[in-house]
Protein backbone atom coordinates (compact mmCIF):
# COMPACT_ATOMS: atom_id res chain seq x y z
CA UNK A 1 0.00 0.00 0.00
CA UNK A 2 2.78 2.43 0.90
CA UNK A 3 4.82 1.39 -2.15
CA UNK A 4 1.77 2.35 -4.21
CA UNK A 5 1.76 5.84 -2.68
CA UNK A 6 -0.86 5.23 0.04
CA UNK A 7 -3.84 6.08 -2.19
CA UNK A 8 -6.95 7.40 -0.50
CA UNK A 9 -9.70 4.87 0.18
CA UNK A 10 -13.10 5.07 1.83
CA UNK A 11 -13.83 2.80 4.76
CA UNK A 12 -15.90 -0.28 3.97
CA UNK A 13 -16.80 -3.00 6.45
CA UNK A 14 -15.19 -5.73 4.34
CA UNK A 15 -14.32 -8.10 7.19
CA UNK A 16 -15.68 -8.67 10.68
CA UNK A 17 -12.24 -7.95 12.16
CA UNK A 18 -11.39 -4.84 10.13
CA UNK A 19 -12.26 -1.74 12.11
CA UNK A 20 -12.13 1.83 10.85
CA UNK A 21 -9.29 4.04 12.02
CA UNK A 22 -6.62 1.42 12.64
CA UNK A 23 -3.13 1.97 11.22
CA UNK A 24 -3.68 -0.89 8.75
CA UNK A 25 -7.30 -0.23 7.72
CA UNK A 26 -6.69 1.81 4.55
CA UNK A 27 -3.99 -0.61 3.39
CA UNK A 28 -6.26 -3.61 3.87
CA UNK A 29 -9.14 -1.94 1.99
CA UNK A 30 -6.80 -0.97 -0.84
CA UNK A 31 -5.37 -4.50 -1.04
CA UNK A 32 -8.87 -5.99 -1.32
CA UNK A 33 -9.84 -3.46 -4.01
CA UNK A 34 -6.66 -4.34 -5.95
CA UNK A 35 -7.29 -8.10 -5.70
CA UNK A 36 -4.17 -8.62 -3.59
CA UNK A 37 -5.91 -10.10 -0.54
CA UNK A 38 -9.27 -11.75 -0.06
CA UNK A 39 -9.30 -12.72 3.62
CA UNK A 40 -9.66 -16.18 5.08
CA UNK A 41 -13.05 -16.98 3.55
CA UNK A 42 -14.82 -16.86 6.91
CA UNK A 43 -15.50 -13.12 7.00
CA UNK A 44 -12.16 -12.26 8.61
CA UNK A 45 -8.79 -11.04 7.37
CA UNK A 46 -6.66 -11.42 10.51
CA UNK A 47 -5.04 -7.97 10.59
CA UNK A 48 -3.48 -8.70 13.98
CA UNK A 49 -2.26 -12.20 13.04
CA UNK A 50 1.27 -13.03 12.00
CA UNK A 51 1.69 -13.46 8.23
CA UNK A 52 3.15 -16.75 7.01
CA UNK A 53 5.89 -17.03 4.41
CA UNK A 54 3.41 -18.37 1.83
CA UNK A 55 0.89 -15.62 2.61
CA UNK A 56 3.51 -12.92 2.16
CA UNK A 57 4.74 -14.52 -1.07
CA UNK A 58 1.13 -14.61 -2.31
CA UNK A 59 0.52 -10.96 -1.45
CA UNK A 60 3.64 -9.84 -3.32
CA UNK A 61 2.95 -12.20 -6.24
CA UNK A 62 -0.55 -10.82 -6.69
CA UNK A 63 0.74 -7.25 -6.38
CA UNK A 64 3.24 -8.07 -9.15
CA UNK A 65 0.35 -9.12 -11.40
CA UNK A 66 0.58 -12.94 -11.21
CA UNK A 67 3.79 -13.29 -13.26
CA UNK A 68 4.61 -16.56 -15.02
CA UNK A 69 6.97 -18.99 -13.29
CA UNK A 70 9.33 -21.64 -14.62
CA UNK A 71 8.16 -24.26 -12.11
CA UNK A 72 11.70 -25.37 -11.28
CA UNK A 73 13.21 -22.88 -8.84
CA UNK A 74 11.25 -24.09 -5.84
CA UNK A 75 12.29 -27.69 -6.42
CA UNK A 76 15.89 -26.59 -5.76
CA UNK A 77 15.01 -25.35 -2.25
CA UNK A 78 14.56 -27.52 0.82
CA UNK A 79 10.97 -27.02 1.98
CA UNK A 80 9.71 -27.99 5.43
CA UNK A 81 6.02 -28.80 5.33
CA UNK A 82 3.44 -28.45 2.62
CA UNK A 83 2.72 -25.44 0.49
CA UNK A 84 -0.97 -24.55 0.30
CA UNK A 85 -2.49 -24.94 -3.16
CA UNK A 86 -3.35 -21.24 -3.37
CA UNK A 87 0.27 -20.29 -2.70
CA UNK A 88 2.25 -22.68 -4.88
CA UNK A 89 2.74 -20.37 -7.88
CA UNK A 90 3.57 -17.49 -5.54
CA UNK A 91 6.18 -19.58 -3.71
CA UNK A 92 7.65 -20.68 -7.05
CA UNK A 93 7.86 -17.04 -8.14
CA UNK A 94 9.42 -16.04 -4.83
CA UNK A 95 12.04 -18.79 -5.19
CA UNK A 96 12.84 -17.69 -8.77
CA UNK A 97 13.39 -14.14 -7.60
CA UNK A 98 15.60 -14.97 -4.61
CA UNK A 99 12.97 -13.92 -2.10
CA UNK A 100 13.05 -17.01 0.08
CA UNK A 101 15.51 -16.59 2.93
CA UNK A 102 17.35 -19.57 4.38
CA UNK A 103 16.68 -23.27 4.22
CA UNK A 104 14.59 -25.10 4.79
CA UNK A 105 11.82 -22.76 3.69
CA UNK A 106 8.83 -23.06 6.04
CA UNK A 107 5.82 -21.88 4.01
CA UNK A 108 3.18 -22.26 6.72
CA UNK A 109 5.23 -20.67 9.50
CA UNK A 110 5.09 -17.00 10.41
CA UNK A 111 7.59 -15.00 8.38
CA UNK A 112 10.55 -13.93 10.46
CA UNK A 113 11.81 -10.37 10.31
CA UNK A 114 14.71 -11.59 8.12
CA UNK A 115 12.37 -13.44 5.74
CA UNK A 116 10.04 -10.47 5.40
CA UNK A 117 12.96 -8.06 4.90
CA UNK A 118 14.42 -10.27 2.16
CA UNK A 119 11.09 -10.56 0.37
CA UNK A 120 10.36 -6.83 0.50
CA UNK A 121 13.91 -5.87 -0.51
CA UNK A 122 13.87 -8.19 -3.54
CA UNK A 123 10.37 -7.02 -4.48
CA UNK A 124 11.44 -3.39 -4.24
CA UNK A 125 14.33 -4.10 -6.65
CA UNK A 126 11.98 -5.47 -9.33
Amino acid sequence: YRMAGSPAVEYEKLFDDLEDGQWYTDGMIWAVQEGIIAGYGDGTCGPEKLVTVEQLASILYRHAGYPETDNEALSKKAVYGNISDYAYSAMEWAAENGMLYGEPVRPGYPATRAEAAMMFAKFDQM
